[in-house]
């Protein structure tokens, strides 16, 4: 690969080989040195980098083994990487001892590693000069292939550095022609080399110098380049064998004269002096006369794009032998778009030439600028001077300069950039993805915004130019532009005058709106941007009732409702479907999506379902809500019930005193046939012989039973109700409460306990005052402290010690009452008759004196 420059002020070129790898029976193996020439030293070290690829082109595995050998150049016959006295046969002989010699130090084997197909070792050199061969091979993981590598092994010493210059790398082959061949010389640490030191010239065919000596040795040096294929190294065109450094800059200069003969010329300058030791190459091209050559530059290859600008095109032109072209000389000249001047004619001819790079993509070549397209040397310099103006598009324009004289036919091409204008006069703002979802859901999360900066011209900004993005509403759920939140972000316009940053969603869907800004006064478009809510993570579900009293009906209909929500509680998006199903009853499955934003979706259950179905109803329903592929899901269940068919009753009290003012609030719940909790404002019915007991309606919260709590309020007696004779039981009436409706019945005995007896409710009656031979009788009834009669109370009477005395001993009956006591006077005055409650619940005694007249 060769690269020259031919300037009027510089003249140079260089070469560098690109090696094409043979492909092996399977695979290939290419090898790269860091140093292609060594000291033979037995220490000077270069690092030899190998890659393997399989016959695909694929890189060989790690772990592949490389065979490798550093030494004389042999054909290894029996395949096996290494040199075997009794198969493998010599090719080169660095020492011509006819036998097969190691040279420097190399690693017999190396594996690939790195992924890349590659290994890296290093080699050492030897102390024999000359060119040694570094041998790599494979036969390991399916692979087979060999490759070699000179490597120059040379005797003297590196010291110092030799660099040539040329003051034309192309010369005409007419015998004639000359180029300024320029030495640089330094020693070791960049001095440059002391006035009088002699450098050795020769410009001819490539070759190496083993002895190192300047010259073409034909024992000792090896051939490169064969241009005429001789086998011997020729001289090409004449230089000054030595050359002297002068001027105390380290240079000697010669001048070189072409030969007739087109090819590739190197010039070698050798240097040996005590304290310098080097050598350089350097290409010249021989040209045979031709075409001719042309040069171009403008004045300013960097104009604005504002149809006003202008730069001066300078052409200079030479014929096949380096004169300047004549007077009249036609050149033709274009400015536009990149094309193939497929006919050379200089301009682009519809059907025949071929557009390379379409700038306003209209799908033909256009001119760009205006520039005179054909022009003539004036005079015999050689030199034209062509003004061009620029256009209107901000992009690469190429100006193609053609010699169309057949004798002198010869074409150059020169590029040149219209920019915009820097200064922004409207932006416009837009977004690669219009839809985001919220942050760590598995969408897009992240929008590139693009803002592009146009000039007054409407050309799109140049490079360098700041532009501010700025968030100007959104959801509020932390969405942000890089990482500076709302903003304002600055970025710099790239090449094509536009400037990019990112926009994140948070989590919270919502409208973003996000504006650019240039020169705090140029505002863009508001761009919008839609954070949509993640997919479905979490569905709750619910129906329109916890408990519905449908048990018995059939083709009634009970809302249900699923909310669907993603990872951050956002409802979902419109028309995310949900499916519904049940245990018992009938469901719509799917009726209406998720709309409005809301995440709802809506379906109804329908009662009825046989008794005699497959499960048995429980009556309590389950409905199922999924989505998401079933991956979210979500149940609720609620009581389809009938009529109570049970009652359970707890704070009923077994005893209460008959005192008329105690209160008992007792729980009552009921229950249906499934002994599900019945539907709420059931009614009950209660009851009760004594006591007072009210009625309820059962309460239903969505829990798991329907109770009511009524109240059990105590009577006083009209009598007492348990006289099963002998002492006071304390038992006024056993009474039964009871409670009932439809099914479901209750009851419950409840005791009515009395008191003690109480002398401010008992009292003695009779008459008290009689005439003798009268009798006075008294009757006694006992109560107690409520009022209530106390029956089997024993009564004991004492009378005076005259008279005729009656019964001693009395029982109350169920109203509390004894009657029967009674005494005859014998004698006037007054008498005293005691009578005493003997009951242990009694403990009362009444006196009372009897009046007795004549």
């Amino acid at each position: 690969i060769r690269a020259s420059v031919s300037g009027t002020e510089i003249q140079a070129a260089a070469e560098f080989a690109l090696e094409l790898v043979p492909q092996g029976s399977n695979g290939s193996i290419g090898i790269s040195l860091s140093d292609h020439v060594l000291l033979a030293s037995g220490a000077d070290t270069s690092v030899v980098t190998i890659a393997v690829a399989d016959s695909t082109g694929q890189a060989a595995p790690d772990g592949t083994v490389l065979k490798l050998v550093a030494g004389d150049r042999f054909v290894d016959v029996d395949g096996d990487g290494y040199w075997s006295l009794c198969c493998d046969s010599l090719v080169e002989d660095i020492n011509s001892d006819g036998d097969f010699n190691e040279v420097g130090t190399i690693p017999a084997t190396v594996t690939v590693s790195g992924g890349a197909g590659q290994a890296v070792v290093n080699y050492i050199s030897g102390t024999d000069s000359g060119i040694v061969y570094i041998r790599v091979s494979v036969d390991d993981n399916g692979l087979g292939a060999y490759r070699e590598k000179p490597i120059h092994l040379t005797p003297t010493i590196k010291a110092g550095y030799v660099g040539i210059s040329v003051s034309r790398a192309e010369v005409l082959a007419n015998g004639s022609d000359t180029t300024i061949v320029t030495v640089a010389v330094c020693d070791a640490d960049g001095n440059p080399a002391p006035d009088g030191t002699p450098v050795i010239i020769v410009a001819g065919e490539c070759f190496y110098d083993s002895d190192g000596d300047g010259l073409w040795s034909q024992c000792c040096d090896s051939l490169i380049d064969d241009y005429n294929s001789n086998g011997g190294w020729d001289a090409i065109g004449s230089i000054a064998q030595t050359a002297i450094i002068s001027g105390g800059t380290g240079e000697a200069t010669a001048v070189y004269y072409g030969s007739t003969d087109s090819a590739t010329v190197w010039i070698k300058a050798t240097v040996n002096t005590v304290g310098i030791q080097g050598r350089a190459d350097f290409p010249i091209q021989l040209l045979p006369p031709g075409p001719g050559s042309i040069e171009a530059y403008l004045s300013n290859d960097l104009l604005f794009a504002n149809g006003v600008d202008t730069s001066i095109l300078t052409i200079q032109a030479w014929d096949g032998f380096g004169m300047p072209v004549p007077e009249s000389t036609l050149v033709v000249v274009t400015a536009g778009e990149l094309f193939v001047d497929v006919d050379s004619n200089g301009y682009f001819s519809l059907g025949v030439d071929s557009v390379q790079f379409d700038a306003n993509k209209n799908g033909r070549w256009d001119a760009i600028g205006m520039v005179k397209q054909y022009n003539y040397f004036l005079g015999d310099s050689g030199i034209l001077h062509i003004p061009y103006v620029s256009g209107h598009i901000p992009t690469t324009v190429y100006m193609k300069i053609t010699m169309v004289d057949p004798k002198i036919r010869s074409a150059i091409q020169i590029p040149l950039q219209l920019q915009a204008d820097a200064m922004i006069s409207a932006i416009y703002l837009l977004s690669d993805s219009m839809n985001l979802v919220v942050k760590s859901c598995g969408g897009i999360e992240i929008a590139n915004m693009h803002a592009i900066g146009y000039d007054i011209h409407g050309n799109p900004v140049p490079e360098g130019v700041p532009i501010d993005f700025l968030i100007t509403d959104g959801p509020g759920g932390g969405e942000h532009l890089d990482t500076v939140g709302y903003g304002p972000y600055s970025v710099l316009t790239n090449s094509l005058g536009e400037a990019t940053v990112t926009l994140h969603s948070g989590t919270i869907p919502g409208t973003v709106r996000i504006r650019a800004r240039a020169n705090d006064t140029v505002l863009s478009n508001a761009a919008l941007v839609m954070v949509s809510a993640g997919p479905p993570k979490y569905i709750a579900t619910a129906a329109e009732f916890c408990n519905i009293g449908l048990w018995d009906y059939t083709g009634l209909k009970v809302d249900v409702v699923a909310v669907v929500s993603d990872t951050f509680h956002n409802p979902v998006n419109d028309s995310t479907l949900v499916y519904f199903s049940t245990d018992e009853g009938t469901m719509v499955s799917h009726q209406v999506r998720t709309e409005d934003l809301e995440g709802i979706a809506k379906t109804y259950w329908i009662c009825g379902y046989p008794t005699v179905a497959e499960p048995m109803p429980d009556g309590k329903v389950w409905v199922i809500a999924e989505t998401a592929g079933g991956l979210v899901k979500d149940s609720t269940m609620f009581y389809n019930t009938g009529g109570p068919e049970l009652f359970t009753v707890s704070g009923m009290p077994d005893t209460v005193w008959a005192d008329g003012v105690s209160i008992t609030s007792v729980q009552v719940c009921g229950w249906d046939i499934n002994g599900n909790p019945v539907v709420d404002g059931t009614v009950f019915d209660g009851d009760a012989k004594y006591l007072l007991v009210e009625t309820g309606a059962f309460e239903y919260l969505c829990g798991d039973a329907a109770c009511d709590r009524v109240k059990v309020y105590s009577q006083t007696l009209m009598a007492d109700y348990s006289t099963p004779g002998g002492n006071d039981n304390a038992i006024g009436a056993i009474d039964t409460v009871s409670y009932w409706k439809f099914g479901a019945y209750y009851s419950h005995q409840v005791v009515l306990k009395t008191g003690y007896a109480y002398s401010g409710n008992s009292l003695v009656g009779g008459n008290f005052s009689v005439n003798l031979g009268e009798t006075a009788y008294l009757n006694v009834t006992v109560k107690d402290r409520w009022s209530n009669p106390l029956g089997d109370h024993t009564l004991v009477a004492s009378y005076p010690g005259t008279g005729v005395a009656g019964p001693g001993t009395k029982e109350t009956n169920s109203y509390g009452e004894a009657y029967g006591f009674s005494w005859t006077p014998a004698d006037t005055g007054s008498f005293m008759i005691t009578i005493t409650d003997s009951d242990p619940r009694g403990g009362l005694i009444w006196t009372k004196t009897i009046s007795v007249g004549e």
